[in-house]
């Protein structure tokens, strides 16, 4: 079942105003790339059903999503690891899918009710850059739909909206392949988890790069501290290439890349 065409068929829209339109947002790490780098995206949807009491597909809040993640350059990146969001359990798909990068379609059942909380991830997947990757722009875009239960009735907002259907602000990830790319600049002097800066490249390498990598290390965050092959050493071909774990050869490979710095 392709939930994106069954929410559309149920939409009854006409005359419906939400309180705020919905929009879709990516979010990685760091937006700067470097080739041969695997990066973890989500794509979350934020909205308001709070004017919106109970009613049939009571509560209100997000009823499902479908639609696609492309690409700029299809030829230079490939996305593994799709998952959707584990509170969408009705006709979950989500798959790589060549030039259009992802394919994805989730929802909720009449007895689960919206999602209230927003912003909801609706999915999360790995981004792998091609080692052969130019230095320049990437820039991931969505297409597709959202449906919102409104308490009574289901509202779907579309990036292509049809008769009956409101628009879906979907703003692209725009990411930029760098060769120039200082590995061990990972985050802002001073800043700590929550901050505007944290996790964020400041052109520098100071104690808080190293303090903030093992911080990652210890939890295990495979998006950050995954920087190596287990077993490699400077000069193998797998040698700060991230082989989908977390081990004591990246903290040793940040160690050095911390000590050496950049230019």
């Amino acid at each position: 079942m392709r939930l994106l065409r069954t929410a559309t068929m149920m939409t009854i829209a006409a005359g419906t105003t939400l309180t705020a339109p919905a929009s879709i947002t990516f979010s990685v790490s760091d937006t700067t790339v470097a080739q041969g780098e695997i990066i973890a995206v989500s794509m979350s949807t934020s909205f308001d059903t709070s004017a919106f009491g109970d009613g049939l597909f009571a509560p209100a809040g997000l009823w499902g999503f479908g639609g696609t993640i492309s690409s700029s350059d299809p030829g230079n990146v490939s996305s593994s690891s799709v998952l959707p969001n584990a509170l969408l359990t009705l006709g979950p798909v989500a798959e790589a899918n060549g030039a259009q990068l992802v394919r994805a379609a989730a929802g909720r059942s009449l007895m689960d009710g919206g999602l209230p909380m927003s912003p909801v991830t609706l999915l999360t997947f790995d981004l792998t850059i091609s080692p052969d990757a130019p230095d320049g722009p990437i820039t991931l875009t969505y297409d597709g739909a959202v449906v919102l239960s409104t308490g009574d009735r289901l509202v779907t907002l579309a990036t292509s909206p049809g008769p009956g259907q409101i628009t879906l602000d979907a703003i692209a990830l725009e990411l930029t392949v760098s060769s120039s790319t200082c590995e061990p600049d990972i985050t802002t002097d001073g800043a700590n988890p929550g901050d505007p800066g944290f996790l964020m490249p400041d052109g520098q390498v100071t104690v808080a790069d190293l303090s903030t990598f093992v911080e990652q290390w210890l939890v295990q965050n495979l998006a950050v501290t995954d920087i190596t092959t287990d077993g490699t050493n400077p000069g193998d071909p797998s040698f700060l290439v991230p082989d989908g774990q977390v081990t004591v050869a990246d903290l040793s490979a940040f160690v050095e890349l911390w000590l050496a710095g950049c230019p």
